[in-house]
C-alpha cells in the first residue's frame, strides 16, 4: 500500500512535469488582434516620501503567459477642466506571450511595476498601451496626502515658567508651545531635546538660547472641521538668577521666540512651588529690516591713508537701541555728476546696508562704525554718498561738509521738494527734520527771504548757480 502511494506520486509528478514543459514553448500575441488577458487592474501604492509606483495586473485564462515591458514612463503636464494643472503619464508593454501548447486551465495573474515618482495632491491620469498605440487601459490617479505648513504666529503661543526653586541653582524653568490648527488634519513631529548655546547680543553682551524644532504637515484631503490643539513641552533646566535667556521655537526655519530674565523668586512656603512672574511675549518671526539712519546720528571722517590714497569711515551713534548692524565690504560705486554752480563733482557710493533688528534689543546707546575704501583721489571735489545721505569734501582741504546746499530734506537733490520745506519754514517757523546750514544760501549766517529768493531763482532756472556751492 505504501509502495502503491509512492508510484502514484511520482507518477503525477512526472505527468505535470511534462505537461509544464509543454507549456514553456511560446508565441507572440498581436496586440492590435489580440488581447487574451481577461482582466486588468491598476492600483497606486505610496513607495515612502511621496514616491509612488503603479502597479498593472493582468488575468490570464491559463498559465504561462508572460508579459514583456518597459518600466520606463513618458510624462506630460495637462491642465484640467477647472483650470488647475496634474501629470499625465504614458506607459507601454512591448508585448504579450503566450505559451503554444497544453498549459494548466487556471485563471493566472502576472503583475508588472512602473515608478511614477514624488506626487502632488491632486488628479493625476496613467494610461498603458501597446507599443503599437493601442490602448490597455487607463487609471486616474486622485492623492490625498500630507504637505509641510507653517503656522501663522496667532497659531502659536509659547508660555515660559518656572515650576522649582533652588538657591544653588536658580530657578527650575519649563516652556509650553500651544499649537491651534483649524481642524484634525494637522500632525506635529518634534523631539523635546533643545539645543542650548550662547549668544552675543548686538551691543556685546549675551543671553542664553535654547533652540527648539518641530515639523508640521497638513493633510490634503478631508478632515474634521474642530478646532484642534497640541501642547508641546520642553525642560529648560535650572536657570541662574537674573540671566537673559530665550527660547527659540523654529518650524521648518520659520522662527517664534520669547525672551524673558529669571528673577529671583523666593519659594513659597513649605513648597518648592513658585508663581510665574514671566509673561510670555508675542510670538513672531524674527529679522533684519532695512534702517535709514538720520543724519544727526552719522559722522562721516575722510583720511588720507597714504600717497593720496584716501579712507572713509562712518560712524552711527545709535541713541536708545542696540540692535543695528551695517553690511558692507568696504567698496564704492564712483559716478560723476555737476555741482550747482555748474562744476564737475564725483560721487563715490558707498555699497553698504544699514539694518534694524526687528526684536529683543538693549535700551543703550552703542556706536557702529563702517570703513570704505576710496582709493586714490586727485584734488577736486567729491560726493561720498552713504545710506541716502550726502557728505561732500574737498580733497585739497580735507573738510568734509555733509550735505549740499539747497537740500533742505538730505535728499542728495535740490528740487521742488526743498522749495516747499523752504516756505513751510517761512511760513511757520518750524525747523524740525530741516538742514537750516544748507538753507543759507549766500553764506550771511541767517536763514531768511533771501535765501528762499535765491532757491526760487535757482530752480526756475534764472540763475545757473547758487550764491554758496559747495
Amino acid at each position: 500500500m505504501r509502495k502503491s502511494k509512492m508510484s502514484l506520486i511520482i507518477m503525477v509528478v512526472f505527468v505535470i512535469s511534462t505537461f509544464l514543459a509543454i507549456c514553456v514553448s511560446a508565441q507572440t500575441v498581436e496586440a492590435a488582434t489580440n488581447k487574451p488577458y481577461s482582466n486588468v487592474q491598476f492600483e497606486v501604492k505610496n513607495a515612502g516620501d511621496n514616491n509612488y509606483v503603479m502597479e498593472v495586473t493582468f488575468t490570464f485564462p491559463t498559465s504561462g503567459y508572460e508579459v514583456e515591458y518597459d518600466d520606463q514612463v513618458a510624462l506630460a503636464g495637462m491642465v484640467n477642466p477647472d483650470g488647475s494643472t496634474s501629470m499625465s503619464f504614458r506607459a507601454s508593454v512591448n508585448e504579450i506571450i503566450e505559451p503554444s501548447g497544453e498549459c494548466l486551465q487556471v485563471e493566472t495573474k502576472e503583475t508588472i511595476t512602473y515608478t511614477l515618482g514624488k506626487l502632488s495632491k491632486g488628479k493625476h491620469l496613467f494610461i498603458l498601451g501597446f507599443d503599437d498605440g493601442t490602448e490597455i487601459g487607463n487609471y486616474t490617479i486622485e492623492i490625498d496626502a500630507y504637505e509641510k505648513y507653517l503656522p501663522t504666529p496667532d497659531q502659536v503661543e509659547i508660555k515660559v515658567q518656572p515650576d522649582t526653586f533652588s538657591w544653588s541653582a536658580g530657578n527650575h524653568y519649563k516652556a509650553l508651545v500651544n499649537l491651534t490648527f483649524p481642524d484634525s488634519g494637522y500632525r506635529v513631529d518634534y523631539e523635546d531635546a533643545l539645543t542650548t548655546s550662547t549668544v552675543e547680543n548686538p551691543d556685546g553682551s549675551d543671553y542664553t538660547s535654547h533652540v527648539a524644532n518641530a515639523n508640521i504637515t497638513k493633510y490634503t484631503g478631508p478632515s474634521l472641521t474642530v478646532i484642534t490643539t497640541k501642547t508641546l513641552e520642553y525642560d529648560l533646566g535650572y536657570l541662574p538668577f537674573n540671566s537673559l535667556q530665550q527660547f527659540v521655537f523654529y518650524v521648518d526655519g520659520l522662527k517664534y521666540y520669547v525672551q524673558f530674565i529669571s528673577p529671583k523668586v523666593l519659594p513659597v512656603t513649605g513648597s518648592t512651588q513658585t508663581t510665574s512672574s514671566i509673561q510670555a511675549a508675542e510670538s513672531y518671526t524674527l529679522e533684519w529690516v532695512e534702517y535709514n539712519p538720520p543724519m544727526n546720528d552719522m559722522e562721516v571722517k575722510i583720511v588720507n591713508d597714504s600717497e593720496a590714497n584716501y579712507i572713509a569711515y562712518v560712524d552711527i551713534a545709535v541713541r536708545n537701541e542696540s540692535g543695528y548692524r551695517i553690511t558692507t565690504d568696504g567698496e564704492v560705486a564712483v559716478s560723476a555728476g555737476v555741482n550747482p554752480d555748474g562744476s564737475t563733482l564725483k560721487t563715490l557710493q558707498a555699497l553698504a546696508t544699514v539694518e534694524m533688528y526687528d526684536g529683543r534689543v538693549t535700551g543703550t546707546q552703542t556706536m557702529k562704525q563702517a570703513k570704505f575704501d576710496l582709493g586714490k583721489l586727485s584734488s577736486g571735489k567729491y560726493r561720498f554718498v552713504f545710506a541716502g545721505k550726502a557728505f561732500n569734501f574737498d580733497v585739497e582741504s580735507g573738510t568734509v561738509l555733509p550735505g549740499l546746499y539747497g537740500d533742505l530734506n538730505n535728499d542728495s537733490n535740490v528740487n521742488s521738494i526743498d522749495f516747499a520745506v523752504f516756505r513751510k519754514y517761512m511760513l511757520d517757523g518750524n525747523s524740525d527734520g530741516i538742514s537750516l546750514k544748507f538753507a543759507d544760501l549766500n553764506g550771511d549766517g541767517v536763514v531768511n527771504s533771501i535765501d528762499f529768493a535765491n532757491l526760487r531763482l535757482y530752480l526756475l532756472g534764472k540763475v545757473s548757480k547758487l550764491p554758496v556751492s559747495f
